[in-house]
């Protein structure tokens, strides 16, 4: 019962039904195309990334201790910490910046 809980909730939440009134349908479409264009550009972050690096992320966002994560990306275990602390930074700054210019190129 609780997988069958856990994977509805994921399932929910990744294809979410929004009923809008006529009169708010145009403010999801948008609201949608800024999401995407969002993950378009946080997947191109992303791939511009190396292999070990995105293995870095995605195991860390899961919680995978430091000391497995070295197995798998033949790197230090006390430096993928900082590692990940910059992978971390530089995307953030990277989306960021490239969000902050599609909002100024669009309000112009």
């Amino acid at each position: 019962m609780k997988n069958f809980f856990r994977d509805n909730k994921s399932f929910e939440s990744k294809h979410r039904e929004i009923e809008l009134a006529d009169e708010h349908a145009v403010s999801a479409e948008v609201v949608v195309v800024v999401e995407n264009e969002n993950l378009k550009i946080l997947q191109n972050e992303l791939d511009k990334l190396e292999d070990w690096q995105r293995i870095l992320l995605l195991m860390r966002t899961q919680d995978v201790p430091y000391s497995k994560i070295a197995e798998f990306v033949n790197k230090p275990e006390n430096q993928l910490k900082v590692y990940y602390a910059r992978l971390k930074k530089q995307i953030h700054e990277s989306v960021s910046h490239q969000v902050s210019i599609i909002k100024n190129s669009s309000n112009a």
